[in-house]
């Protein structure tokens, strides 16, 4: 058995995780930057705006989106690596949860920051 097919086995929350993120970036790249900029707005990457308008999903799908090849490389292999030391030393089941979990207060908290950053520079204009 090629030993690298069987890690994938071994760990098939991983595995899912990276193919929705290559899934993700098949549908909405483009390799024209204008057009790819707007493709993943489209498709759900996430904008402040956006988000204070109601459309909260884009916390969820802003997480799939890529802008480009080596993007998508660094993350899923961030991905890989994080989630097989994460079964190694907790529980690989825990692994996505948690991943999506985090991915969703760093991206509400940074949110909250920016707009408050924001404000306070519209402040020190006015």
């Amino acid at each position: 058995s090629i030993p690298f097919l069987s890690e994938i086995r071994e760990n098939p929350e991983i595995s899912a995780l990276i193919l929705i993120n290559l899934i993700f970036f098949y549908i909405t790249y483009s390799p024209y930057p204008i057009s790819n900029l707007e493709k993943l707005v489209e498709s759900g990457a996430l904008m402040r705006q956006l988000f204070n308008e109601g459309q909260y999903y884009r916390i969820i799908t802003s997480a799939f989106l890529h802008g480009g090849y080596l993007h998508l490389f660094f993350n899923c292999f961030a991905i890989w690596e994080l989630g097989r030391l994460f079964g190694k030393l907790y529980s690989r089941h825990l692994f996505v949860p948690i991943f999506l979990y985090c991915y969703c207060f760093v991206y509400s908290f940074c949110i909250i920051a920016i707009s408050k950053v924001l404000r306070r520079r519209a402040t020190l204009l006015l």
